[in-house]
């Protein structure tokens, strides 16, 4: 009866052990989760802060910078370009225009509408530096890429180029094509990018050398 007594305890306070390491790990499990939901957060917010800066930053510089001549002629060019049945023009491929059509049509031809696109454009560029700087590094490269991008005194000023449309589209390509080492169905929406990128503007182009090596 003794013997029996002490098994009978023994199993008991074994279960009650596990029981208690059981509850300690469903507690670390959940702190665990905790902190990765509050480090993604602090990431999403952190992001969202730069991409506004980026946007509020490059709006103010769309109302304060004058047109350039190139700006005006390529702007002027987007006007009524769909009805007018071209395909492309001698200086530039068509899509940029085929865009700047739509806004015209939307919101009428003024200086922020034909901004408006690159605008748009050069502030979303941050998050794609951003994903770009978290596949080839980490997080935190990612975050201070997208940061030196929104603040860069170069891109503010030329964002109101037409190569930012074709530079955003390039970025896209890139991070497809960094994403392709670890599943190769992304090199497909690399090159699909790279395409739109080059029916913008043709300094897309200057990517596809780095590419050739790597299919080469």
């Amino acid at each position: 009866k003794f013997k029996l007594s002490m098994s009978h305890s023994k199993r008991k306070n074994n279960q009650i052990l596990q029981q208690h390491h059981t509850t300690e790990k469903n507690l670390k499990a959940g702190m665990d989760k905790q902190k990765m939901n509050f480090k993604l957060t602090k990431t999403v917010l952190s992001l969202l802060l730069i991409f506004l800066l980026a946007l509020t930053l490059r709006i103010i510089a769309a109302y304060n910078i004058d047109p350039g001549t190139d700006e005006i002629i390529y702007s002027v060019m987007g006007l009524d370009f769909i009805s007018s049945g071209q395909l492309s023009t001698i200086g530039q491929i068509p899509l940029y225009f085929y865009t700047l059509d739509v806004i015209y049509k939307v919101f009428g031809l003024e200086v922020w509408t034909m901004r408006l696109l690159n605008i748009a454009l050069g502030s979303l560029a941050t998050l794609l530096l951003f994903l770009i700087g978290k596949e080839l590094f980490n997080k935190k490269i990612g975050l201070l890429s997208a940061f030196l991008f929104a603040v860069s005194s170069f891109a503010i000023i030329n964002n109101t180029e037409s190569d930012m449309a074709s530079i955003f589209f390039a970025l896209i390509s890139f991070l497809f094509f960094i994403r392709g080492f670890k599943e190769q169905k992304y090199f497909y929406l690399s090159i699909t990018f790279l395409g739109i990128a080059y029916l913008f503007k043709e300094i897309a182009l200057l990517l596809l050398p780095a590419y050739l090596i790597y299919f080469g």
